[in-house]
């Protein structure tokens, strides 16, 4: 009680459904009393090929374990060269969300950003979304030459997702420097996915809005 608790489970055979499934999960609360309750909780399917790895590698643990401004340089690359590795299981948008912008979006800050143009440019979604989130980390940092040159490579990407997560880092780095934002919009607005631009010009008063939707 008062914890964070998780729980993973395999099917016995892999499941394939011609035309797709809906999976309908059952939670089932227990306490008769009254005074307990299931708090926040997030479900999360993978495809990963078996055996699904469960849970943290030990030495992800090990790193983990000491303060993140306390890690060593060698650390921070045993880190992302772990993130790299096991990058097949970063397979839904909140695995993406959660990991990517504090993972190679910080470490990557000083660094070669080479493997993020690699990953937009991925027949991968999630590598995709991988490579322009990652980008948060230099945004927050008022670095935005790499977001606005993969939210490049990602305009015509088919994806909703990508949709989606570019226009979020876009209206980030309007929140931040609007001019670099406008001066994007203007020259790709009228060929940008609607859903990415909905998303970019979020923050822009009314009549900006209106200007790029016309």
């Amino acid at each position: 009680m008062g914890k964070t608790h998780y729980a993973s489970f395999e099917t016995k055979q892999n499941l394939s459904f011609k035309g797709g499934a809906e999976l309908t999960f059952t939670l089932k609360q227990q306490f008769q009393s009254g005074k307990h309750s299931l708090g926040r909780f997030r479900l999360a399917v993978t495809d990963a090929p078996r055996p699904v790895n469960f849970g943290m590698p030990s030495e992800a643990k090990a790193i983990f374990a000491v303060a993140a401004d306390k890690r060593n340089d060698t650390q921070k690359k045993q880190l992302i060269d772990l993130y790299k590795k096991n990058l097949r299981y970063v397979n839904n948008w909140d695995l993406v969300d959660s990991s990517a912008p504090y993972l190679l979006g910080n470490f990557l800050r000083t660094r070669s950003k080479n493997i993020l143009y690699q990953y937009a440019r991925s027949p991968n979604l999630w590598r995709r979304r991988v490579g322009i989130l990652s980008t948060f980390g230099f945004i927050k940092q008022g670095e935005y030459k790499d977001a606005l040159a993969i939210a490049n490579i990602l305009l015509n990407d088919e994806h909703d997702l990508i949709h989606k997560a570019v226009g979020w880092m876009l209206r980030e780095i309007g929140k931040r420097d609007k001019k670099e934002l406008v001066a994007f919009l203007d020259k790709h607005y009228d060929t940008m996915p609607r859903t990415m631009l909905r998303y970019a010009i979020e923050k822009l008063n009314q009549k900006e809005r209106a200007h790029y939707m016309k």
